[in-house]
């Protein structure tokens, strides 16, 4: 598990020693496109963002590097606040060990939506998939920002293996 926010660390920590899981290794690191060292901005709740220039520097790993070492990988979840697409895009070819994955896609408003390239990614990779809007809205036309908002959507996506 790989966690860079220092704060959602110690609670993974705690959930994993709670709940007595075994043959689990914790990183306090983030996962990236490339094994560096790069800015963090702690959102002070359950995310933070790669890209929003932060002053916590955090330890970066290349997540194709990591899916290298494994023969086998159960479950891969990716919730990585915004970064999700260009670090599957560095998997793309990596991908055949993984059985099932979990992708939350944010959608930003001032940047191009790219759902389309995860979900073509999974595809080609053998995946099947289920979509989910993770917050659903009433009037889906009416696109009006709030004060403050970054985001205009956010999906679950499940990719599975059917053999």
């Amino acid at each position: 598990a790989f966690e860079p926010d220092p704060l959602i660390f110690n609670f993974l920590k705690e959930n994993i020693s709670k709940n007595k899981i075994k043959n689990v290794t914790l990183n306090e690191k983030a996962v990236w496109i490339s094994n560096d060292i790069l800015n963090f901005a702690s959102e002070g709740a359950d995310g933070g963002n790669l890209e929003a220039g932060g002053n916590t520097k955090v330890e970066a790993v290349r997540l194709k590097d990591i899916l290298h070492k494994h023969k086998e990988i159960d479950f891969l979840k990716m919730d990585i606040e915004g970064a999700e697409t260009e670090v599957l895009i560095d998997c793309k070819d990596s991908l055949g060990n993984v059985k099932n994955v979990f992708i939350e896609y944010h959608s930003f408003i001032e940047k191009n939506q790219n759902v389309s390239d995860i979900l073509e990614i999974l595809n080609k990779s053998g995946f099947r998939y289920f979509v989910e809007n993770a917050a659903p809205r009433m009037a889906p036309f009416i696109n009006i920002s709030k004060p403050g908002q970054s985001m205009d959507m956010q999906l679950n996506i499940f990719g599975y293996r059917t053999s």
